[in-house]
């Protein structure tokens, strides 16, 4: 049984109590994200996993968005193959927009920093499941998703099934008619990046348009 946590699977209060106290100060976080020591990963996904309080869930994700938005030793420490499927469980089981939001941004924060950690979602969940989130009427989840694949692509891992996926393509295609601008922006830096890997969707492209 691992240490901190009840025979539930909760969360003991000790270890509740400490990252209260590491996550007290938010402002701290946003300006020196070097200063904070990153959760233990034990502890992070028992947060994500048991769901046991939301406040506490959305502490977590912004820690890790705060951290990760930089390059770090410590920012390293959260690239691991269990915190990109616990990052999407938390944003496909929240009901509240701003946990959500804050749970798909971290996702995309480490992302940047390493393509393999979203990939690690889409082998978990599936391609149909990540491509169903880009019709979310939430702008900012559709901006961070877009930014997720234009990484992916761009790093040249993992690329291969993606840039001949019609479904995939046509679904960024249909961003292109988001009244958001940025979102527009950043399906066409993933279509260019589709393009640049594979001439043979330009036809797609043309004819779907």
């Amino acid at each position: 049984m691992a240490r901190g946590k009840n025979r539930a699977g909760k969360l003991s209060r000790g270890v509740r109590e400490r990252m209260r106290q590491r996550l007290e100060d938010r402002s701290l976080v946003r300006s020196c994200p070097h200063l904070v020591a990153p959760l233990h990963i034990n502890e992070l996904w028992g947060i994500h996993v048991s769901q046991e309080e939301l406040v506490v869930n959305h502490m977590a994700a912004k820690t890790i968005e705060n951290v990760c938005s930089r390059e770090s030793q410590y920012a390293q420490g959260f690239i691991t193959a269990e915190v990109g499927p616990a990052l999407w469980y938390l944003f496909t089981h929240s009901t509240v927009d701003a946990l959500r939001v804050s749970a798909i941004s971290a996702l995309c924060k480490i992302t940047r920093q390493s393509a393999g950690a979203f990939q690690s979602v889409i082998d978990k969940v599936g391609l149909p499941s990540i491509l169903s989130c880009l019709v979310s009427g939430i702008s900012r989840v559709q901006q961070h998703m877009l930014t997720m694949f234009a990484a992916m692509l761009a790093s040249g891992a993992h690329s291969h099934r993606l840039v001949q996926d019609r479904d995939f393509v046509m679904k960024i295609i249909r961003s292109l008619e988001s009244p958001s601008s940025v979102i527009r922006a950043k399906a066409f830096l993933v279509l260019l990046q589709v393009l640049m890997n594979n001439r043979e969707m330009l036809l797609l492209c043309c004819n779907s348009r």
